[in-house]
């Protein structure tokens, strides 16, 4: 037996491999080139049962799943991931990684252990780069929904299995949410409350100094015109770069920022007086149809 290291993954060659997977019982069983019996039933495609066992060689153990329950049988991914006509077969072990049981063109049975990083699902083959990113592969992959804001993908790459990142996250979503919060920026800038109000949704929550507030679109405009009309920002900015987020489903977003604000504020009788302050908010978004939202903002001021 030889073990190698390539592109992180854990390779070892030179074991028998010995696996039956479940799957869509109309089918059907069937030999595999590798001693697999596929027995189609109650597989969704991609997700089947593997039973069986397999040697020390495999060090399947290690990361698990164990003997016992291999043997009863669990959960993998069934396809041909490097397009050699065999199939294959991906197991999920402990703590987010995986093993990979191929059969390469010479006939040797090989392991790859993968830190996978979570649930694993069936990556289908595309020939060119999808709108969020989604990588080219020839034959299937192993598909890893958010890893962070990304997804990951584990494609052949005739050596081991290369991991490409795309984005969970539509870019236009980002960017839209960053362009409303310029916009509620420039508002406070020029003084505009319907500016400001343009995004606004009519249902709203505000949570500010200890206590949470419903304001209908009517209480915002007659609470902040006033106080748009009366102050004139010098500089009301970003302190640092606004953090963006979008839920996992695309409805939901919101924006934390940092802003620092100067000017001055026509009191009574045409006296004026500074404005100076820095404060920390969330902005919160809901898409609504096709259109992005403000329908809250939760805030403090630095002492």
């Amino acid at each position: 037996m030889r073990t190698f290291m390539i592109v992180g993954l854990t390779l070892v060659v030179g074991f028998p491999a010995i696996l039956a997977a479940h799957q869509d019982a109309r089918h059907g069983g069937q030999k595999t080139d590798v001693g697999v019996r596929v027995v189609k039933q109650d597989c969704v495609p991609g997700e089947c049962l593997c039973i069986g066992t397999a040697p020390p060689s495999a060090r399947i153990n290690e990361i698990g799943p164990r003997p016992e329950e291999l043997e009863r049988g669990v959960r993998c991914l069934a396809a041909d991931f490097d397009g050699n006509g065999a199939v294959d077969y991906a197991i999920p072990g402990a703590e987010g990684r995986a093993t990979i049981l191929m059969r390469d063109e010479a006939g040797v049975d090989q392991a790859f252990q993968i830190d996978a990083g979570g649930f694993m699902e069936l990556y289908q083959p595309r020939a060119s780069i999808g709108p969020l990113g989604e990588p080219v592969s020839r034959n299937h992959g192993i598909l890893v929904r958010w890893v962070g804001q990304d997804h990951a993908v584990f494609v052949w790459s005739g050596k081991g299995f290369d991991r490409k990142l795309f984005s969970a996250v539509r870019a236009d979503d980002r960017a839209r949410l960053l362009e409303l919060h310029a916009e509620a920026m420039e508002a406070h800038r020029a003084g505009d409350i319907e500016l400001l109000l343009k995004a606004e949704s009519q249902e709203y929550v505000v949570a500010s100094r200890g206590t949470v507030s419903h304001p209908t679109l009517e209480d915002r405009r007659a609470a902040l015109g006033p106080y748009l009309r009366e102050t004139r920002f010098t500089e009301y900015v970003d302190v640092v770069p606004p953090v963006v987020k979008v839920s996992r489903d695309g409805t939901l977003g919101w924006v934390i920022v940092q802003v620092r604000a100067r000017g001055e504020q026509v009191g009574p009788g045409g006296a004026t007086q500074p404005v100076e302050f820095e404060s920390a908010w969330i902005e919160l978004y809901e898409k609504l149809g096709n259109e992005w939202r403000r329908v809250g903002n939760v805030s403090n001021f630095k002492e």
